[in-house]
């Protein structure tokens, strides 16, 4: 076997085994808890081939490439994105439904395109009692 092959059998392993321990449900909820955007953290999530940098899938997520590094951090003490040494790796691919396209959608105001550092989760629990 050469080493194309060897990489993408383990890559099939590397999936069926990420499908075993965290069922798309699962992977979908930390990826997308309290982000306005839903559907681009799983956009960007399935854009983890391993090829692509922070920075580039810091602009398909729309934040900034500093916040996009801490999220990748967190994925990985988490153990659904791995780092192959350049780029880092999803374990699979996430389907995007209409749900997840619509969801979050009345939060974000119109023309608003991209997220700052900080501003891709909502306020801390308790914040909006406080303001009442």
């Amino acid at each position: 076997m050469d080493i194309e092959n060897i990489s993408r059998q383990n890559q099939v392993i590397i999936s069926l085994l990420g499908r075993i321990t965290y069922p798309e449900e699962k992977i979908k909820l930390i990826i997308t808890k309290r982000k306005r955007n839903p559907s681009a953290y799983i956009k960007g999530y399935n854009a983890c081939d391993g090829e692509r940098g922070v920075t580039e899938i810091a602009k398909i997520v729309g934040v900034s490439q500093p916040t996009m590094t801490c999220i990748f951090q967190d994925w990985n003490r988490m153990g659904i994105v791995y780092h192959n040494g350049r780029n880092y790796v999803k374990l699979y691919t996430i389907n995007i439904n209409k749900e997840d396209e619509n969801e979050g959608e009345e939060h974000r105001p119109a023309g608003e395109n991209s997220q700052e550092v900080g501003s891709d989760s909502s306020p801390a629990v308790g914040a909006s009692e406080a303001s009442k």
